[in-house]
């Protein structure tokens, strides 16, 4: 069944692909196809490239920018764990602000800080109910209020790191709701773990690097086990392991770009009368190639992170199922974006 599931998917994704529509539409969309005037980066190849998706045009920015410093900076975290194990919080905190501050802007670094700063006191406080409201006001502002507290971003420093700050601001309430949660059930639980959570241990979950951007969410306790947990030696297969996870990454965003070249989804989700033109295999095509590429872009995102992670030692939620075996509606978030629901569950 696996053999026909995958001819027929294939088949659809393909008829999609050599459509009239999907062919024409650098001509008929032509401004989906403004970013790097449609060029592909690649050497030789003369096919118009869709980057239109601004998470996955931003994501792809940030990953190629970041990769080398998460890599350097999981290295490093690791020598710091094997020699001098209490200081570890603080190199995170050190190397992850010097980075967003280098790369992106100190204003980012600011929100961060300031926001950590906000949900560090409310949990003195021991009042959840203030928690989970300001964490609502903070992800909902924009949408919910049409406020937008990053808008000097966007001014100073431009659209990729507005969107990038943006993010991994959203990202960064989710950790310290839940740093804030789980010191308040400690607290109830043994009476000495006292009224201030580890202020370092939160600043470094808050900002840690790998996952800032990119993902996945992680519960504060789940961190810190990893984090704490004894290093083992390395050994030929860690390294072979974490090598393999790296490249691993690569290769599927190799795919995701290849598939940018010939599937021209993201450009038509901005023509919906074209749409209406696909024959029916080809609208099926249409609907796989979105799956897939949805998928594609968080198992980029949350491989690289993962991987990375891995070379220090430190074991982030798994990367998300592949969207073919997710065929249940209650398997979609537990498996396809399992940090999110584990924290959700918490």
């Amino acid at each position: 069944h696996w053999f026909v599931w995958i001819a027929v998917v294939a088949y659809a994704m393909g008829h999609f692909a050599t459509s009239e529509v999907n062919r024409s539409l650098p001509q008929k969309v032509s401004y989906r196809f403004r970013y790097q005037q449609g060029r592909s980066p690649y050497y030789g190849v003369t096919r118009k490239w869709d980057i239109s998706d601004r998470e996955w045009r931003h994501g792809r920015r940030f990953i190629l920018t970041a990769w080398p410093w998460m890599v350097l900076h999981s290295i490093v975290g690791r020598a710091v764990a094997y020699s001098v194990p209490s200081l570890l919080p603080h190199y995170h905190i050190t190397f992850s602000l010097l980075f967003v501050s280098l790369k992106l802007s100190w204003m980012t670094t600011a929100y961060f800080v300031a926001v950590h700063a906000v949900f560090f006191a409310l949990s003195w406080m021991q009042v959840p109910a203030l928690c989970y409201g300001l964490a609502l006001l903070l992800v909902s502002h924009h949408d919910v209020f049409e406020l937008d507290l990053l808008k000097v971003l966007f001014d100073n420093r431009g659209d990729h790191c507005y969107f990038i700050s943006v993010v991994a601001f959203y990202w960064t309430v989710l950790r310290c709701l839940s740093f804030c949660m789980d010191h308040m059930s400690r607290a109830k639980e043994d009476t000495s773990a006292g009224d201030w959570p580890d202020y370092w241990k939160t600043l470094a979950c808050a900002v840690y690097l790998p996952p800032l951007f990119l993902g996945p969410v992680q519960n504060y306790e789940d961190f810190i086990t990893s984090v704490d947990r004894t290093k083992p030696p390395i050994t030929l297969r860690e390294v072979y392991t974490c090598v393999a996870g790296v490249l691993r990454s690569a290769a599927h965003l190799l795919l995701m770009d290849l598939m940018c070249h010939y599937f021209y989804s993201s450009a038509l989700n901005a023509a919906p009368h074209l749409v209406e033109k696909l024959d029916n295999t080809s609208l099926l095509g249409y609907g796989a190639t979105l799956n897939v590429m949805f998928f594609l872009k968080y198992l980029i995102q949350y491989g690289v992170s993962g991987g990375c992670a891995r070379i220090e030692g430190i074991h982030l939620p798994a990367p998300p199922k592949c969207v073919a075996r997710g065929h249940l509606c209650s398997h979609f978030w537990r498996y396809f974006d399992h940090g999110l629901h584990l924290w959700i569950k918490k």
